[in-house]
């Protein structure tokens, strides 16, 4: 049977009994403290961390984005919609907020595949559910099946 005595002499450190009490409730808070955070990531996908949830946040379109002007640029054919969103020096480019705001009303929309993942790979995301929670859980697949 290990008794305190051996406990505090077999580490080379001699504690008081309020010491070691205070040590158990620091312990005790660092449990709760890891507890909560896996529970936020299992209930949200993100931690509490201001930098995660900021990090997480510059994807999401902004609630009062005010997409009326932008939405004409879902009629550019792909290969031009492309170069406006790799040419950010051109006057007539389109920058990240827009293609956020493209993004999600694409998804409310016609949800084409092809415009889908072309906006995906401007922003910089995998999946448009990290930017919108518009559309369904499929796209529209528009690709020609054969050359013709």
């Amino acid at each position: 049977m290990t008794t305190k005595n051996s406990i505090d002499t077999q580490a080379g450190v001699s504690l008081s009994g309020k010491e070691i009490e205070e040590a158990k409730k620091e312990g005790v808070k660092d449990y709760i403290k890891e507890g909560s955070k896996a529970s936020m990531v299992a209930d949200t996908g993100t931690t509490a961390d201001p930098e995660d949830l900021a990090e997480s946040e510059r994807f999401r379109v902004a609630p009062d984005l005010n997409t009326t002007f932008i939405a004409p640029f879902l009629d550019l054919n792909e290969d031009e919609l492309k170069r406006r969103l790799k040419d950010q020096k051109a006057d007539d480019s389109i920058g990240f907020e827009e293609a956020k705001g493209l993004l999600a009303l694409e998804r409310a929309g016609r949800n084409r595949t092809n415009y889908v993942k072309l906006l995906c790979d401007a922003i910089g995301v995998k999946s448009p559910l990290e930017v919108t929670s518009a559309g369904p859980s499929y796209t529209n697949d528009a690709s020609n099946i054969t050359a013709l």
